[in-house]
């Protein structure tokens, strides 16, 4: 599943981090997070997030795991 799956375009405009704000020692953990599902792929090693998509809280500095369907009527990832 892609972003738009999870998150559905419903033409209203959320919260915008400029105006909430970034916790920046965050965008470093799922940053690296991200670099590292990216090596993996590239070289071919380990599982792959596919389909899942990791939460972390920060409070507790926990992850969780949910495996999520692609949405059959995506106009984004169904084609």
């Amino acid at each position: 599943p892609c972003y738009r799956c999870v998150y559905p375009d419903t033409g209203e405009l959320g919260e915008r981090c400029a105006d909430t704000g970034v916790l920046g020692s965050m965008v470093g953990i799922i940053g690296c997070v991200q670099a590292t599902e990216a090596i993996k792929l590239l070289a071919g090693f380990g599982e792959s997030l596919a389909g899942r998509l990791l939460m972390l809280d920060a409070r507790t500095m926990r992850f969780r795991e949910f495996r999520l369907p692609r949405d059959s009527a995506c106009p984004v990832c169904s084609r």
